[in-house]
């Protein structure tokens, strides 16, 4: 086991890392993997210090600040949402031990540990080996909702009410009877290209009318970005936009990690929404996984208008450690 510290030593985690993160269960695991977390330690957490130890095919990927009130805790590579899970591996008493291992050092010092993106089992083994010597307390974390795409889009459509697919379907019917088109990004795509087309879209939609488009926010913008370059140098960024007569006007867009796909943004032209273009996007890319063989669409944060296109929650939590002092 070994301890590595600095941002540039994220960019020698290995692969592995990502294996790593498809083993582990009940966690969010394209955000756990290597995008995702070398993206916000660098692009959102940029004061941290990373602090990574690996034990075999197990890891533990922690990032260490300071707050006034505090002083010195830690917090998974990222933390803003609280999707990463700071313990990958497939056997959860390994990342337990090697936790237990890595808070009774003497160095790095802390005061307060913040393992948030646990599954609700090894949040509860955690805690209970981890009481032993500190104070822990559990509280709920963010939840995710998911679709299940076994058995292609057959079985997708069949697990939908019946007046859902009426709506998709009829759906599809409009965009061809008014000139639109799916067109679908390679994956491995210019993310220059890609963001731009996003942008023109975005100033468009309601999330830019009311405020609240993360894309048009530059440190969110530049995760985005880190996230979605790193995706396409392997292979893994998954984007498509609908055009109407040569002009985008909606779109979606993310990666794939394993069997799962995460979406990370979608909108779409307020003009243009008596079309359902949100719905068709979401099934356009679903179509594509489908026909990739993907197993699993995270449609991340849980909202009331993902229900109807997800199969189970995945609830996350936060184990929150005190050292006594």
């Amino acid at each position: 086991m070994g301890a590595t510290g600095r941002h540039n030593i994220l960019e020698t985690l290995s692969i592995d890392f990502d294996g790593a993160a498809v083993q582990t269960r009940g966690i969010s695991t394209f955000c756990s993997g290597r995008d995702w977390c070398i993206s916000a330690a660098t692009a959102l957490h940029h004061s941290t210090e990373p602090l990574v130890w690996q034990d075999g095919d197990h890891w533990l990927a922690l990032g260490r600040s300071y707050h006034d009130q505090v002083g010195a805790y830690l917090q998974p590579l990222e933390a803003d949402w609280g999707f990463a899970s700071p313990l990958l591996g497939p056997e959860p008493k390994v990342c337990i031990d090697m936790l237990e291992e890595f808070l009774a050092q003497p160095q790095p010092i802390w005061n307060v540990a913040l393992l948030s993106g646990l599954s609700p089992e090894l949040a509860r083994r955690v805690s209970a080996v981890l009481s032993r010597k500190y104070r822990c307390m559990t509280r709920e974390g963010i939840s995710c909702q998911l679709a299940s795409l076994d058995g292609g889009l057959d079985a997708f459509y069949a697990r939908r009410s019946a007046r859902m697919r009426s709506g998709l379907r009829r759906g599809q019917r409009k965009l061809a009877a008014n000139d639109m088109v799916i067109d679908q990004m390679d994956s491995n795509g210019s993310v220059e290209t890609l963001l731009n087309r996003v942008l023109d879209v975005e100033q468009y939609t309601w999330k830019k009318r009311a405020g609240q488009s993360v894309l048009l926010s530059p440190r969110y913008h530049a995760f985005y970005q880190a996230v979605l370059e790193r995706a396409s140098h392997r292979g893994a960024l998954r984007a498509a936009f609908v055009q109407h007569k040569g002009t985008d006007v909606a779109y979606i867009f993310g990666a794939v990690l394993g069997d799962t796909y995460r979406g990370f943004q979608l909108g779409f032209h307020e003009r243009f929404s008596h079309f359902g273009l949100g719905n068709q996007m979401q099934l356009a890319m679903i179509s594509r996984l489908c026909d990739e063989g993907y197993h699993w669409y995270d449609l991340g944060m849980s909202m009331d208008y993902k229900q109807r296109w997800s199969d189970r929650n995945l609830e996350l939590v936060t184990v929150v450690v005190v050292r006594h002092s």
